[in-house]
């Protein structure tokens, strides 16, 4: 069996659709083969090691949650069919003896597939890419890895059997991400909007910080700031913020509802949480303490600050690619 380079996907995934599913020309998400997964195994146990997670305990990738309704527990149970194994990997139509010829393209493709990928609120993250190797019976050989610095451990660090949840994959979001792949390559290539190439690095980088850090909330507010806002105009940041991006809600194709992340009161308004929100990016950035007994109660949980932005950065950074003049447009105003 010719072996193939490949980047392994942290999520678990659940296609609604038949897989292999050929994400570009070339590069195509299915189930890991045994000799992958023995690879993937030494990284697992590698990065166990630094972020003292308890992956062998109960590996997600092998293990299946089972809840006992007489004793009203859940019960992990080991699976036993290796067929049945949760790895799924992102594999490149290659051999491996041949990816230093087409290094260069490999890794312009990955970045943006990755980048499409995490434009996706399915959040599915690529972790390691294992670009030559050689495995036996005996021995497991990698000489050619890549990887962004941080992402892997932050994403096993934090994960567990009980909470690496299996990812739906159905046929509308994966033609979504795979649209995402064609204008990210269009916008890429074309010297107008490397406004945009900037903005995805960014969301990129906002992988490398470690969860629940409030510093991610400023890298959050770094992307909206840089795509949307001009210090040419006279207004503030955060009232531009306000208006340009209660503008945009309002032309996404799915419009973000304020309460299905908060509990708000009637008549609080898309424009007074993004007000809100920037006062407490202020608090963070200048080391004040945050008032969340009284200007900012409402936004007492980091994490549903954190998912509000996401997904609203998100959508921003989409709504670029398939209108990128009005972008640029609106940054200017």
């Amino acid at each position: 069996m010719e072996h193939k380079p490949f980047y392994f996907i942290g999520n678990i995934l659940d296609p609604k659709i038949t897989a292999p599913l050929l994400i570009k020309q070339g590069y195509e998400i299915k189930k890991a083969s045994p000799s992958q997964i023995k690879i993937i195994r030494t990284k697992l146990d590698n990065i166990q090691e630094i972020s003292q997670n308890t992956l062998s305990y109960a590996n997600p990738y092998e293990s299946d949650i089972i809840y006992v309704e007489n004793e009203k527990y859940y019960q992990i149970e080991k699976i036993e069919n290796e067929n049945e194994l949760k790895y799924w990997i992102l594999e490149i139509d290659c051999s491996i003896d041949d990816y230093d010829k087409i290094i260069k393209t490999i890794i312009k493709n990955y970045e943006i597939i990755d980048k499409a990928f995490l434009l996706s609120e399915l959040n599915i993250q690529l972790l390691w890419g294992f670009l030559h190797y050689h495995v036996s019976d005996e021995e497991i050989y990698v000489d050619a890895i890549s990887s962004p610095n941080y992402r892997p451990l932050n994403y096993i660090k934090y994960i567990s059997s009980l909470n690496n949840v299996a990812t739906p994959l159905k046929s509308d979001e994966f033609e979504d991400i795979k649209s995402y792949v064609i204008r990210i390559e269009q916008l890429c290539d074309n010297e107008k909007y490397q406004i945009f190439q900037k903005v995805m690095n960014d969301l990129v980088s906002y992988f490398e910080i470690p969860p629940k850090s409030p510093f991610r909330i400023i890298g959050l507010f770094a992307i909206l700031e840089y795509l949307l806002t001009t210090n040419e105009s006279g207004k503030s940041i955060n009232k531009q913020l306000q208006t340009k991006l209660n503008l945009l809600n309002n032309r996404f194709p799915n419009k973000m509802n304020i309460s299905d992340f908060f509990k708000i009161s009637d008549g609080f308004t898309f424009e007074k949480i993004i007000e809100k929100l920037y006062a407490y990016r202020s608090d963070i950035a200048h080391g004040n303490s945050i008032d969340f007994e009284n200007k900012l109660q409402i936004l007492n949980n980091i994490l549903l600050v954190e998912n509000f932005l996401l997904t609203l950065v998100r959508r921003t950074i989409r709504q670029a690619l398939y209108e990128p003049d009005l972008i640029i447009d609106l940054k200017k105003c």
